[in-house]
């Protein structure tokens, strides 16, 4: 009787470690750091399921997309190969927020997604995220969203939170089916 519930024990355990699949996040989010506990980091990549389209279905789904959300594609556009993968440089005006001298100051986050593509789900990379300043590029990546002596940074939380419901909302635009996309029965 030992031998059986300790076999049928080891052969969950087994089964269990197998069975368990990597969950991805399907939002951009920021989460406080673990090196500096004043800082949050935003998840570099999302995962999309996109039942039933198969990967070459979801890029021309994709590239419909871009086209319908950007005034100039081909400029967003700085890199795709047919069928696998797409690269996007855009510009979101006024998305950083600060106080500077007293006042509130806004800011253009620059950033790359990278868009690559399996049957039935695509991953999208934010590879780059940082705004402009006098002295260059300043990753967005990373905000300091609690004071040094632990209380939040009312400021930068707001950031963080408009910063990942843009991308949420650009992600949705993107991977969005209407009846207009069906590009085969027009």
């Amino acid at each position: 009787m030992k031998k059986s519930i300790l076999l049928l024990f080891a052969f969950i355990i087994y089964n269990n470690n197998f069975a368990q699949e990597t969950i991805h996040s399907t939002e951009f989010k920021y989460k406080k750091s673990n090196v500096d506990p004043r800082t949050s980091t935003i998840n570099q990549y999302v995962v999309i399921p996109m039942d039933s389209l198969t990967a070459k279905q979801a890029y021309d789904l994709i590239l419909f997309n871009i086209k319908d959300i950007y005034d100039s594609p081909s400029e967003v556009i700085s890199a795709s190969e047919d069928d696998t993968f797409i690269k996007i440089n855009g510009v979101a005006p006024n998305l950083l927020s600060f106080k500077s001298i007293g006042r509130m100051a806004f800011a253009d986050i620059h950033y790359t997604l990278e868009i690559r593509f399996k049957d039935e789900r695509i991953k999208i990379d934010l590879s780059r995220l940082d705004n402009a300043t006098d002295y260059g590029f300043r990753s967005a990546a990373l905000l300091y969203t609690h004071k040094k002596n632990g209380k939040k940074n009312k400021i930068w939380e707001l950031t963080g939170g408009i910063i990942t419901d843009y991308f949420n909302e650009l992600v949705k635009s993107l991977t969005k089916r209407n009846k207009n996309t069906n590009l085969e029965n027009w």
